[in-house]
C-alpha cells in the first residue's frame, strides 16, 4: 500500500537518524517503516520514535493515534508541545484550553522554546488562564530572545496594542515587524501590511494602500494563503490599485485551494452576487458549508440567510433562523445585528424587542456601525423602547468615532434641541454638525447654516450660512433650498435677487 501523504512531512534534526533507520526517506516503503517503528516505539517506549509516529499520524490526519503516540512519549517536551496544541485546537481530542496550558507549561519548564511562545499567546488571549498581558510579554521576550520569529511577531503586536499594564511602543513595535520583514517572515508581512492598509491611531501619516499591498504580495511570495485572500480582497476594494475582478477572483480562489477559510467565504459572497463570476446560488452555498464545516461564524450566518430566502437552498425560515442565531452566538457582528432586526420583525424568531435591543447591543459593542446608528435612533426617537437620549448619545458618540457623518448630525441635533432632558448646548451641536458637513453631509451643512445664520454656538454669519445652504441645496435638500431663496430675497448674505429667489424656492 502507498501513503502519499507522508511525502511532504520533513523531519526536525531529531528525527533524521529515524527516518534513515526505518527507510523512511524512500516514500514508498513508508507504510512497512512506519509499522517497524510503532512496534519498536510500543515496545521500548522511545519518546522520539512515539513523537516522529505521531507526527506522521498528525500529516495524514490520523488525530487520535496521533494523540496516543504523544502520551506515550511522557513528559518529552516536544510531545508536550504537540498535545498542547492539540488541546488547544480541539484537533484529535475534546478541546481544553486548561489542558493545553498545563501541557506547553511543563514543556516550557522544560526549556521548549516554542511552548514558551505558545504559553504567550494562551496568557494574551485569556484561554485556560485570566488574561494577563504582561506576563504575555514576559513569555514572548523570553522565546523572542531565544530567536523564535512567532514571538517576536507576537511581542510587536502587544506593544502596537499596549493596556492591560504594558505601555504602547509604536514605533519599536513597526521597527521590530520590518525586522522580520526584510528575514522574509510572512507574518509579520501580513501584519506590516495590515498597518499600511488602516493606519495607526496617532500615526495617520503610516496609512499606505500601495505599501499595504507591496508587503501583502510578499507574504503570498513566502507561501501565506491569507495575504492571498488579502491582496484578493484590496483588488475588490480598490485599495492600493485599481479594482479587477479577475484578479480578485483568482486570488481568492488560489487563496481557498491553500486552505484559506477567508477566502472561500469571500468566494462564495462572490457567486452569491454574481461579483466578478455568473452567480451561481448552488455553489455559493457549497462554498459556504465548506467555511461553516471549520467553524467559521460568516459563513453560517450567509448559509442562514440563503435559507431564509431560499437562494441555493430550500426556503426554511425557521432553519435559517436557527443558523443565524448560531453565528451570533459565535460573536459574528453582521449575525448579531441580523438577529436583531428579525426579532423586530418576528421573522423566524418570536417577536422581541428586549432581545432585538440585546443582539444589537452585541453587535454595537464588536464594532457593528448599523447597530450602534440603530440603537441611537431608537433610544432617541422612543421607537418600541423607551426614550433615552443619554443611551443615544452613547451609541452615536461610537458611531461617530467611526466617522459615521449620520450619528454627529443626529448628536447634533440633540445638543441644539435639548432632546430627552439634555442640557441644550449651541457649541457643541455647532461642532458636530461642522464634522458632519465635512463629509458632505446635507443635512448637516443645512443646519451648520443655520447656526450661522442665528449665530448658534458660533458667531453669526449670514455670507456663511449662504454658502452652506447652497451646499446643502445643490444634494436637493429642500429645507436648504427654501432658506437660500429665502436670503436672497432679503438679500442677506447674498446680494438681494428675486429671480433667484423665486428659482431655489421653487425647485
Amino acid at each position: 500500500m502507498y501513503w502519499p501523504f507522508f511525502r511532504d512531512y520533513k523531519p526536525s534534526e531529531e528525527f533524521t537518524e529515524l527516518f534513515e533507520k526505518y527507510g523512511l526517506s524512500d516514500e514508498q516503503r513508508f507504510p512497512d517503516g512506519i509499522i517497524e517503528m510503532q512496534k519498536s516505539a510500543l515496545l521500548n517506549k522511545s519518546p522520539l520514535e512515539c513523537i516522529l509516529i505521531g507526527e506522521l499520524f498528525q500529516t495524514n490526519e490520523g488525530y487520535s493515534t496521533a494523540a496516543y503516540m504523544f502520551r506515550l512519549a511522557g513528559d518529552h517536551p516536544m510531545a508536550l508541545r504537540n498535545l498542547g496544541a492539540m488541546h488547544r485546537d480541539g484537533v484529535g481530542v475534546k478541546q481544553d484550553f486548561k489542558k493545553a496550558v498545563e501541557c506547553f507549561t511543563k514543556a516550557a519548564d522544560l526549556g521548549d522554546i516554542p511552548s514558551v511562545g505558545d504559553l504567550g499567546v494562551m496568557y494574551l488571549n485569556g484561554r485556560g488562564v485570566e488574561v494577563d498581558i504582561v506576563k504575555a510579554l514576559s513569555l514572548f521576550r523570553l522565546a523572542a530572545s531565544a530567536g523564535l520569529k512567532s514571538s517576536r511577531c507576537n511581542l510587536a503586536l502587544v506593544l502596537l496594542k499596549g493596556g492591560g499594564g504594558v505601555e504602547r511602543d509604536e514605533v519599536q513595535a513597526i521597527s521590530m515587524l520590518h525586522e522580520l520583514a526584510d528575514e522574509g517572515d510572512g507574518d509579520a508581512q501580513i501584519l506590516l501590511g495590515r498597518i499600511y492598509q488602516n493606519g495607526l491611531k496617532g500615526m495617520r501619516e503610516i496609512k499606505d494602500s500601495k505599501k499595504a499591498l507591496e508587503f501583502f504580495e510578499l507574504a503570498a511570495a513566502n507561501g501565506k494563503a491569507q495575504a492571498l485572500f488579502l491582496i484578493g480582497l484590496m483588488h475588490h476594494r480598490g485599495e492600493g490599485t485599481h479594482q479587477d475582478f479577475y484578479k480578485v477572483i483568482r486570488f481568492y480562489e488560489m487563496a481557498a485551494e491553500k486552505g484559506d477559510v477567508e477566502a472561500s467565504v469571500a468566494l462564495g459572497v462572490c457567486y452569491w452576487k454574481g461579483e466578478g463570476i455568473p452567480e451561481d446560488f448552488e455553489k455559493a452555498a457549497h462554498l459556504f458549508k465548506q467555511a461553516a464545516d471549520k467553524g467559521n461564524s460568516l459563513a453560517i450566518f450567509h448559509l442562514g440567510v440563503m435559507a431564509m430566502t431560499g437562494e441555493g437552498m430550500e426556503m426554511n425560515e425557521v432553519e435559517g433562523a436557527k443558523m443565524v442565531s448560531t453565528a451570533a452566538s459565535m460573536g459574528c457582528a453582521l449575525a448579531q445585528f441580523a438577529l436583531a432586526m428579525l426579532h423586530l420583525e418576528g421573522k423566524g424568531v418570536e417577536q422581541d424587542v428586549d432581545k432585538a435591543v440585546h443582539f444589537l447591543e452585541e453587535a454595537g459593542n464588536r464594532g457593528h456601525l448599523g447597530a450602534m446608528v440603530e440603537l441611537g435612533v431608537m433610544f432617541q426617537r422612543g421607537d418600541l423602547v423607551p426614550l433615552d437620549a443619554r443611551r443615544a448619545i452613547f451609541w452615536y458618540e461610537k458611531a461617530a468615532d467611526l466617522g459615521d457623518a449620520e450619528s454627529l448630525c443626529n448628536l447634533g441635533t440633540i445638543y441644539s434641541r435639548g432632546d430627552g432632558g439634555v442640557p441644550i448646548d449651541p457649541e457643541k451641536a455647532f461642532n458636530f454638525f461642522k464634522r458632519a458637513a465635512l463629509h458632505g453631509h446635507a443635512v448637516s451643512l443645512y443646519n451648520l447654516g443655520v447656526s450661522y445664520e442665528r449665530g448658534a454656538g458660533v458667531s453669526r454669519d449670514e455670507r456663511k450660512a449662504a454658502e452652506l445652504f447652497h451646499l446643502a441645496a445643490l444634494q436637493n435638500f429642500s429645507q436648504a433650498k427654501f432658506n437660500l431663496g429665502s436670503l436672497y430675497e432679503e438679500g442677506k448674505g447674498v446680494a438681494n435677487d428675486w429671480a433667484k429667489a423665486v428659482a431655489w424656492k421653487k425647485v
